[in-house]
């Protein structure tokens, strides 16, 4: 925005030609930040219309796996009750009332409640967000190039078989984290911390299957490494079986918490 009173202290300057100068100048420097400032309005609003656009195309495969009477029961339950012109309310209209209505987080936790085979789609999102998170990563100025390219093979990292057990999940990624980093390490101890990797000095924090118990504890490590790991923490979270508006919100907390010592990223595979 244009200072008004910069522009104004010139026009009254006893030199004629700088005061010119600065209100000349002034201008362009608020005529660029007005545009920069319209253009990254209008980028946010085209990434939250992507956002929406996916939502709800999620939340459309979720409530079709549904049978007609879980549909109508769920939306009767969240007080939704769809019209119909001529007739009574259909099996289509409730979808589409549970598909504008009800909040993708909850659709999830519904169906996971009542055991409907979701998994695929939960998967497809999560690596959707890596992908994002990666995206990120990649434009911010701040991070290394040595915790873009971990961060990214993480992400690329695919486990031979759904395990049940952390320390085989740690064992078969570390082998594809040292094949790519010489430097990698298994469980450094540091002080009192003792990540399960550490790769250039970039800590490797392990949980699975993740439960509210396993992200309490994930809390507690993040303080402790962000004093002896200053290139970063990435937490790598596997068979997550935790209610999604918990996890959304110990995720943010995380970060607030701890991003201020250290880089930290949530890897959900």
């Amino acid at each position: 925005m244009v200072n008004w009173t910069t522009v104004l202290k010139a026009s009254t300057s006893e030199n004629a030609l700088d005061g010119a100068k600065i209100i000349a100048n002034e201008v362009r420097r608020g005529f660029k930040e007005t545009r920069r400032s319209v253009f990254d309005g209008a980028k946010t609003f085209a990434s939250e219309a992507r956002k929406s656009v996916k939502e709800t195309r999620r939340k459309r495969q979720i409530v079709d796996r549904m049978y007609p009477a879980v549909v109508k029961k769920l939306a009767l339950d969240r007080g939704l009750h769809p019209r119909a012109l001529f007739s009574y309310p259909t099996v289509d209209n409730y979808r589409k009332a549970v598909v504008s209505k009800v909040p993708l987080n909850d659709l999830i936790d519904f169906a996971n409640r009542k055991r409907i085979f979701i998994r695929d789609i939960t998967e497809e999102m999560n690596k959707e967000i890596s992908e994002q998170d990666e995206q990120d990563l990649l434009e911010e100025d701040s991070i290394g190039d040595k915790y873009r390219q971990v961060f990214r093979s993480i992400m690329e990292f695919e486990a031979l078989k759904d395990y049940r057990h952390e320390y085989i999940y740690q064992a078969e990624l570390f082998q594809w984290l040292k094949s790519r980093f010489p430097y990698t390490s298994i469980e450094v101890q540091r002080g009192s911390s003792r990540p399960d990797i550490v790769v250039n000095g970039i800590a490797i924090e392990i949980k699975g299957p993740t439960t509210e118990n396993e992200l309490r504890t994930v809390a507690d490590k993040c303080m402790r490494y962000s004093e002896h790991f200053k290139s970063g923490i990435i937490v790598v979270l596997f068979d997550v079986r935790v209610n999604s508006h918990l996890y959304e919100e110990w995720a943010n907390s995380i970060k607030k918490t701890y991003g201020h010592l250290t880089h930290v990223e949530i890897l959900r595979k």
